[in-house]
């Protein structure tokens, strides 16, 4: 359970802050270089948050997926790098 239903008052809006901010670097990448090895990969990682619901998402090829699934680790648990949002 997550998403809007698991927020309290003073909570609210964090999830959707959250799954806006994640894709927007790491610790150790910027959004532009975290972006192109991606798309390198012909790989995609989403973040969404809903009302009952918080993710991060990949898709990718088996070929690319020992490649992109430490890069979705690395969004997550890296991720947002706050400092880029100025």
């Amino acid at each position: 359970l997550g998403g809007q239903l698991a927020e309290r008052e003073e909570t609210a809006g964090l999830g959707s802050f959250l799954s806006g901010v994640w894709l927007r670097g790491t610790a150790t990448r910027s959004a532009a270089e975290l972006a192109r090895t991606i798309e390198s990969l012909a790989a995609d990682i989403d973040a969404f948050s809903g009302r009952s619901s918080l993710g991060l998402t990949l898709d990718c090829t088996s070929d690319a997926f020992g490649e992109a699934l430490p890069l979705w680790a690395e969004t997550l648990g890296e991720s947002p790098n706050l400092d880029a949002l100025g």
